[in-house]
């Protein structure tokens, strides 16, 4: 029996641009989600690693008392800009520059890492980063399963223990999660 949608619970009729809508909506609410996760454990000065056009820095700024200020790091300066003109805040701010050569001149708390350390050509750079700012804790995510056959930007597909060795000695996994078998979340804190 077919609704007035023309489907029914067993099946429904999408046209193409439904399909993109409904592609689009899943694609934003997962990124969405990811930033909603990591905000949980963000305290004190937190660290945005490859912050894109920077909603994701804003979310780390709201509905968590427990931060200070969020400061959202990326290479292109054109997301950097479009940072600035949207989710600038008292919060956080907005610097482009790479991995590699990023410092500030403050204890950075915490780390957030989404979804970078696959793009990176030497996945090391983001562990050297830590360690130069001596970070204290950090959740890092990548593809739970293989990417880099479709998709030209991934250069790595990680595993648990690849991450473990990546951080390897300075910083150890202290928990992980696993976000609709799609990515895994690695919670990282400084060996003492």
């Amino acid at each position: 029996m077919a609704d007035e949608n023309g489907g029914s619970v067993e099946r429904f009729y999408l046209d193409m641009e439904e399909l993109k809508k409904v592609e689009r909506q899943y694609a934003l609410e997962m990124h969405y989600m990811r930033y909603h996760f990591a905000r949980q454990y963000a305290k004190g000065i937190v660290l945005d690693v490859s912050c894109g056009c920077g909603y994701g820095t804003y979310m780390l700024t709201q509905k968590t008392p427990d931060v200070n200020h969020v400061i959202g790091v990326d290479l292109s300066q054109e997301a950097i800009d479009y940072a600035n003109k949207h989710y600038k805040n008292d919060k956080n701010e907005f610097i482009c520059s790479s991995i590699q050569d990023f410092n500030y001149d403050k204890k950075i708390n915490y780390a957030v890492s989404l979804e970078t350390i696959e793009h990176l050509k030497d996945p090391a750079d983001l562990a050297n980063l830590f360690r130069r700012l001596d970070v204290d804790e950090a959740v890092v995510s990548y593809p739970s399963r293989k990417t880099t056959h479709y998709n030209p930007y991934h250069f790595h597909d990680l595993s648990m223990d690849d991450i473990k060795s990546i951080f390897s000695p300075d910083y150890v996994v202290f928990d992980q999660y696993q976000y609709h078998r799609e990515f895994t979340y690695v919670f990282l804190r400084k060996h003492k």
